[in-house]
C-alpha cells in the first residue's frame, strides 16, 4: 500500500521484491540510484498535503514520513518537513516509524523551534503511552534548556508517574 504513492516507480520496486521478502525504499534506492530525486521527488508533495491535512496519526503516513527522511539526502527538504510538522510531533507517535521521524525531525530543528515544540507537548499523555515515552526521553536527552527540560518535562512526568506507581500494566 505503501508503494502506491511511489508512482510508477511502484512496477520497478515489486519486480526486485523476492516471493519471502519485501525490499524497503532506502534498498531500492541503493540499487537504482540514478531513479532516488524522481521517487523523492514525487513523494516531498504528498507529504507535504497529509501533513497539512493532518494525517500524521496513520501508520502509513508515518512509514511514508519514514522512508523519505531515511532516503532525502537534502537537509534543507528535511528541515522543510520539520518546520511544516513542528507543531504536530505527537501525533506522530502512534507507531516506531513515527516515532524514529519524530526524533529526527526534533533533531534537525533550531534551539528556538524545538522549545516551542516542547511547550505544546502534552507531557503528562506521553509518559503513560508505550511509545511516546521514548520521544519524551529523547527530547530529555537532546533538549538544550536545562530550565524547560526541568520544568516542563520533568516535572510533568514525575506528577503522571506518582500517580500510576502501583499501577502493575506498567
Amino acid at each position: 500500500m505503501i508503494f502506491g504513492v511511489y508512482g510508477n516507480f511502484t512496477l520497478i520496486l515489486k519486480e526486485m521484491q523476492t516471493k519471502n521478502k519485501t525490499i524497503s525504499l532506502k534498498e531500492f534506492m541503493d540499487a537504482k540510484p540514478q531513479l532516488a530525486n524522481g521517487i523523492l521527488d514525487r513523494v516531498e508533495p504528498v507529504i507535504l498535503k497529509l501533513i497539512e491535512k493532518g494525517q500524521t496519526r496513520h501508520t502509513v503516513v508515518q512509514a511514508i514520513l519514514a522512508d523519505f527522511v531515511e532516503c532525502e539526502k537534502s537537509r534543507e527538504k528535511i528541515l522543510n518537513i520539520a518546520d511544516t510538522v513542528k507543531e504536530k510531533l505527537p501525533a506522530l507517535l502512534a507507531s516506531r516509524e513515527g516515532l524514529r521521524v519524530a526524533c529526527t525531525l526534533f533533531d534537525i530543528l533550531d534551539a528556538k523551534d524545538r522549545k516551542a515544540a516542547v511547550k505544546n507537548l502534552p507531557v503528562g499523555e506521553m509518559v503513560v503511552n508505550r511509545i511516546a515515552h521514548l520521544f519524551i526521553i529523547h527530547v530529555a536527552n537532546t533538549l538544550d534548556d536545562t530550565q524547560l527540560t526541568k520544568k516542563k518535562v520533568l516535572h510533568e512526568a514525575l506528577k503522571v508517574i506518582d500517580d500510576h506507581i502501583e499501577d502493575h500494566q506498567f
